[in-house]
């Protein structure tokens, strides 16, 4: 009698999560709530020029937006029609300052301070990994010339973020 009872309550709790399936359930059990990497002065600068959104939007370019700046992929379309809480926010910026972190271990060939860190990692997260590994900046910087470096910050500047960039490229200066 226990089995049955024990089957059917496993049975129960089966169907229901698999009813109730949240893609974002996975990581945000799993993810950091400590930025071990980045500062918490400099989330707090991301936040500011972001803006968090606990609702899909569209940003400047017509880009579908969520939480700290995320471009929802096309393999995330659930979050078009849900509310993030904060904890999946936090955890979606986690995310992808993570990603922004591996791609700075890969592209940068020399060492950097703390602020140096902080300003590359704001510059990450807003022009995306990619651009980040290519950009003059990390070049500049890989050839020890920081002045430079902290110029090229400003490379990637438009009106609307040419406030944010120059606190970017300060915060870099800072750091040397």
């Amino acid at each position: 009698m226990l089995r049955i009872i024990a089957s059917c309550v496993c049975a129960l709790g089966l169907t229901f999560s698999a009813a109730n399936y949240d893609p974002l359930a996975q990581w945000l059990a799993d993810y950091k709530t400590e930025f071990e990497w980045v500062a918490e002065s400099t989330i707090n600068l991301i936040e500011h020029f972001e803006g968090v959104r606990k609702r899909a939007y569209q940003d400047s370019n017509g880009k579908w937006t969520i939480g700290v700046g995320h471009l929802i992929r096309a393999d995330e379309g659930y979050m078009l029609h849900r509310e993030l809480s904060d904890d999946e926010v936090r955890g979606i910026l986690a995310q992808d300052l993570e990603k922004c972190s591996m791609a700075l271990k890969t592209a940068v060939k020399v060492p950097v301070t703390r602020l140096q860190s902080d300003a590359l990692h704001s510059l990450c997260h807003n022009i995306g990994p990619d651009n980040m590994m290519a950009s003059s900046v990390v070049k500049n910087l890989n050839r020890g010339n920081i002045k430079k470096a902290a110029d090229s910050f400003l490379l990637w500047s438009e009106p609307n973020l040419l406030k944010r960039r120059r606190i970017e490229r300060e915060l870099f200066l800072n750091g040397a």
